[in-house]
Parts: C-alpha cells; sequence; structure tokens
C-alpha cells in the first residue's frame, strides 16, 4: 500500500498511522525548516489518531496517591543521596 503523506488529512487506518510514525522517524534527524513544518503536521495527525485509538483513562484517586507517594520517597532519597 502506497500511502500519500503529503496529502493526508486525516489517519483512517493502522497501515496510514504506521507509514505516518515511520516518516515522523525520519523526519527527527532531518535539521531543515521544510522537514519541521511536515514533521509537525504529522505529529498532530498522529496525536489524533492515538486520541481516538489509544485513550488514557485518568488514574482512580488510590492511583494518584500511590504515584504521588512515590515521588515524594523518591524526592526525599534524592535530597538524601545529595546531602550525605
Amino acid at each position: 500500500m502506497d500511502i500519500n503523506l503529503s496529502e493526508l488529512k486525516q489517519i483512517r487506518n493502522e497501515p496510514e498511522y504506521n507509514a505516518v510514525m515511520a516518516r515522523i522517524e525520519e523526519l527527527f534527524d532531518i535539521d531543515e525548516e521544510e522537514s519541521n513544518k511536515e514533521l509537525s503536521r504529522l505529529v498532530i495527525l498522529a496525536e489524533d489518531y492515538e486520541l481516538e485509538h489509544f485513550p488514557i483513562d485518568p488514574p482512580s484517586p488510590e492511583e494518584a496517591k500511590a504515584f504521588r507517594m512515590e515521588q515524594e520517597l523518591a524526592e526525599v532519597d534524592k535530597y538524601e543521596i545529595e546531602h550525605y
């Protein structure tokens, strides 16, 4: 399947998504204004597709509290290491 990414307005399926992701990977190493415009456009298309097809639910209150407690412990450990 040959996908014309320059005319793509919306990612409609997984093959298009995979083609966009492959092109994004190629563009990361190119530092030219024109490639930056293409990269920005493709990233927006990929984000829109991911929001619809790979949603991330917010954490439960218990998960949020556990995460925050882990972060606080990491901060204490870091402080102790720096000041030991």
